[in-house]
């Protein structure tokens, strides 16, 4: 590692910067950079210094000093910074929660100034940010809502989902944007991730209306969804005291074999709870392990007359319950 303290600003900041485009997190080389680049900060470029705060971030690796004295630094050259600069930096200050308001707040002011300059995904990082360190800045926020909603087309899956899920974090609801999110994602051949799908269907369930919430969890991109991208639709439904949106939760989630026999348990649960004990029995016959689970089930929904353990071959009753 001496070889490091010959290195220029540059060298160290292109250094750190491909490491972390490659995920190498090697930690004794990442301490000698932090520490020679501690000694030079005053001497980096704008873009050194951002690429550099940034691959500190991407690779997790929190070197305090560093990272606090780049913040000073940052706020010296903030007016230097392209607009990737601005959003690259500002979403490395948050990944790792270094909560510099005053610092955010004239990012904030500068980025709204220039969001011409800002890409879709420059943009979607920079609200990402904000949310990520609880720092509403409305102005800000209205600006980036209504640059993505000018170029919906435009805006890839992440960067729609992670725009309004930040945006509703924040509670600054943009009723254009949000009346978007479900029908952009649902468009034929949009291929999503679950991690897109759970910002999305959270954003969806915060609203009053759940209808675009359950439209994109039921379409064919939903199926993606894992059933911890399904929790949030599925809390608020119980919070609202929607027993049919819990069963169409628990409907979409039996179509994956190997979470049916929960679904349909939890299923019959919340009907034998609600008093619906012919409808707990018929989707506890779709389960082939019936009798042995609605034993423990009665045994949890107290007050409910005891349903007959009887297994016998009949098709699938989830259409008995309309929603």
């Amino acid at each position: 590692m001496a070889i490091i303290a010959l290195f220029t600003p540059q060298d160290l900041a292109n250094t750190a910067w491909s490491f972390a485009t490659l995920a190498v997190r090697d930690e004794p080389l990442l301490e000698c950079i932090a520490n020679s680049s501690l000694h030079l900060l005053a001497e980096f470029s704008p873009q050194g210094l951002s690429n550099t705060v940034w691959a500190f971030a991407t690779l997790a690796f929190l070197h305090d000093p560093l990272l606090s004295a780049s913040a000073s630094r940052v706020g010296e050259v903030l007016l230097q910074l392209k607009a990737q600069e601005l959003s690259n930096t500002a979403w490395a200050f948050a990944s790792i929660t270094v909560r510099d308001l005053r610092l955010f707040d004239r990012i904030a002011a500068l980025s709204v100034q220039r969001l011409e300059e800002f890409t879709s995904r420059n943009s979607a990082n920079l609200a990402w940010s904000f949310a990520n360190i609880n720092f509403p800045h409305m102005p800000l926020l209205a600006a980036i809502s209504a640059a993505a909603v000018s170029r919906i087309d435009e805006l890839s899956p992440l960067s729609l989902a992670s725009t309004a899920w930040a945006c509703v974090q924040l509670e600054y609801r943009n009723t254009p944007l949000l009346d978007a999110l479900s029908p952009s994602l649902v468009l034929p051949g949009k291929v999503l991730d679950d991690g897109v799908l759970g910002m999305a269907l959270w954003t969806l369930a915060q609203q009053e209306d759940l209808t675009p919430a359950f439209e994109l969890a039921e379409s064919s991109a939903g199926l993606a969804a894992s059933s911890l991208s399904l929790s949030p639709l599925l809390a608020a439904c119980e919070d609202r005291g929607f027993l049919l949106g819990e069963l169409r939760i628990f409907q979409r989630l039996s179509k994956d074999p190997s979470l049916k026999p929960v679904a349909l348990r939890a299923a019959s649960l919340r009907l034998l709870e609600n008093g619906q004990t012919d409808e707990a029995q018929d989707l506890l016959l779709d389960l082939e392990t019936y009798a042995d689970v609605l034993p423990s089930l009665m045994t949890q929904a107290s007050g409910c007359e005891a349903v007959e353990a009887e297994v016998f071959s009949m098709p699938n009753l989830w259409g008995h319950i309309c929603f």
